[in-house]
């Protein structure tokens, strides 16, 4: 029993005896690890998009990329190549330290060659690189970079301008929801003359097009077809195939008839001979004392009609009895004559607080309507 406790004793002695140079190798040994470790390297591939990209948006982030910084209001990327193949991918190896390979691994590669940002491009159709030309990043020090393949080549062209005053001619206008509410005539441009950027054989295409008198541009009305103007976006037709675009976004604006709905109702009939003389005044009276009419009504008035549709047929006919009119106008100029007269009629709205809310073109007769005039005796 006493010599179990002296080796107990002399375990315990032994652990805790000279401290200080037992800590002194283990943070020795750890030390020691951290060394081998960072000494140990790691390599991986990955496979990254290769683009081209202006200087506004070098520093993108969350993009597997390789791109290039191009001056795009100078010129224009057609392609990248390996050799004479093709490519729009390449494969990233990384080497360097486990500790920061394993750091790159999950992380969103976004790598930049800038070398040709401020390039003198009068004659350049094509520039090449190789991951040397890589731009150096924080995240990247002390890893290696190589590309496979190891040099890539990116053909370009040149960017043309030509300028093209617009008309309507040039343009395709699709209607959409308005149909033939949309005053074509009333189209007015933001822009009266456009500026096209793009390759110099893109541009001859455009120019080829505007020879032949064809469409360059559309633009697609779109809205909820309440609106009296609307505005538009123009679009280069074909641009899909071509490399080309606006210097600056022109727009198209024009007029649409307000929204309507037809009605049909019993309208009476007013004989308004004011400015005649007056022994010509009350001396003639339409031949019936109401019309039966289809008008066109929109804004508010089509909603106070719709309302009073839901109520009837007769509802309705009360309200237009009360609060429209056909007007036939016997002007000074041109004052009746003979025992019968054929005058025009217009539609108005009379009394009701919607005469100040409801536009000409949203109170209209649908067709021409003729009213018969009789001399009294």
């Amino acid at each position: 029993m006493k010599s179990d406790r002296r080796r107990g004793g002399g375990l315990w002695h032994a652990i805790v005896d000279d401290p200080y140079r037992k800590l002194f190798a283990l943070a020795l040994a750890v030390l020691l690890w951290v060394f081998i470790d960072s000494r140990i390297t790691r390599e991986i591939t990955r496979r990254v998009q290769l683009t081209v990209i202006p200087m506004s948006e070098e520093g993108g982030e969350g993009y597997d990329r390789l791109a290039v910084v191009l001056p795009l209001n100078k010129v224009v990327g057609k392609g990248f190549h390996a050799g004479e193949q093709e490519i729009d991918r390449v494969d990233v190896v990384l080497r360097g330290p486990r500790y920061r390979i394993n750091a790159l691994e999950e992380e969103p590669l976004n790598l930049i060659v800038s070398i040709f940002a401020a390039r003198d491009w009068a004659t350049s159709a094509a520039v090449e690189f190789t991951a040397e030309d890589v731009r150096e990043q924080k995240a990247l020090q002390g890893v290696r970079i190589e590309l496979v393949p190891q040099r890539i080549r990116l053909e370009v062209e040149r960017i043309e301008s030509v300028p093209i005053a617009l008309s309507t001619d040039l343009v395709n206008l699709d209607y959409g929801p308005f149909g033939e509410r949309v005053l074509r005539d009333t189209a007015t441009y933001s822009l009266q003359t456009v500026e096209l950027r793009g390759s110099a054989i893109d541009m001859e295409e455009i120019e080829r097009r505007s020879k032949e008198n064809r469409k360059l541009f559309r633009a697609t009305l779109t809205g909820n077809g309440s609106e009296k103007t609307v505005r538009a976006p123009l679009e280069i037709i074909g641009s899909r195939g071509l490399n080309v675009q606006f210097e600056v976004q022109p727009f198209v604006t024009v007029q649409v008839l307000p929204r309507t709905d037809t009605f049909q109702l019993d309208i009476p009939i007013f004989v308004d001979d004011v400015s005649l003389p007056p022994a010509l005044r009350g001396a003639y009276a339409a031949a019936e004392p109401s019309r039966k009419v289809r008008i066109r009504a929109g804004g508010v008035l089509r909603t106070t009609l719709a309302t009073e549709q839901a109520k009837g047929q007769a509802a309705v006919d009360a309200w237009a009895r009360e609060n429209l009119r056909l007007i036939v106008h016997l002007s000074r100029d041109r004052p009746p004559q003979g025992q019968q007269e054929s005058r025009e009629a217009q539609l108005r709205i009379i009394g009701h607080p919607l005469w100040m809310q409801v536009e000409r073109d949203e109170c209209r007769l649908e067709d021409l309507v003729v009213v018969e005039l009789s001399r009294q005796p």
